[in-house]
């Protein structure tokens, strides 16, 4: 029989590299998604309460950082059923978030503002799949076939929301 101490210790062993290691970008993909700080730090927590809880389900097969954005990215979708998305993009959100660097100019740090607040408005316009698959992949650096195995859908599939949602964004900026 196996030492439930030992392997309590372990799981939070797991759970402390998980966090360690994907932490940022979990909370970079919720982040992209919500546009909301105070909503972003308690979706990861939710993210990381969850796979703690569900310890003793998960094996490990190789694939912990496609299951932690598996979590999350269901944890965003049951919060938007719940709660009707709402984004919002004040000033303050930005400000806190982007901190200037000393020694850029202020024309700069508020052009390449107003260029990230211009994609995230843009981005609302896509469809919630495209979405996923754009904040995944250009938010949070997870490769495509990642992508695939956290959303579960064929990674043609992931390829062609990333193609139309790309196209969309495109045809978008470029009419401006």
């Amino acid at each position: 029989m196996l030492d439930d101490s030992a392997t309590l210790e372990d799981d939070a062993e797991r759970l402390s590299y998980w966090v360690m290691q994907y932490g940022d970008s979990v909370r970079g993909y919720i982040f992209s998604m919500t546009r909301d700080v105070s909503l972003t730090d308690d979706l990861t927590q939710e993210t990381f309460c969850r796979v703690w809880q569900m310890r003793h389900q998960y094996t490990e097969q190789g694939a912990a950082k496609a299951y932690l954005f598996r979590v999350a990215d269901r944890i965003c979708m049951d919060y938007f059923r719940k709660h009707r998305r709402e984004v919002t993009l004040d000033a303050e959100v930005w400000q806190d978030m982007g901190v200037p660097d000393s020694a850029q100019l202020p024309s700069v740090y508020a052009e390449s503002q107003e260029e990230i607040a211009r994609l995230h408005f843009a981005m609302k316009d896509l469809s919630v799949s495209q979405q996923r698959v754009l904040s995944l992949r250009y938010f949070s650096q997870v490769s495509f076939a990642e992508i695939a195995e956290i959303l579960q859908i064929p990674l043609n599939t992931v390829l062609s929301h990333a193609y139309r949602g790309l196209s969309s964004l495109k045809k978008r900026f470029s009419s401006e």
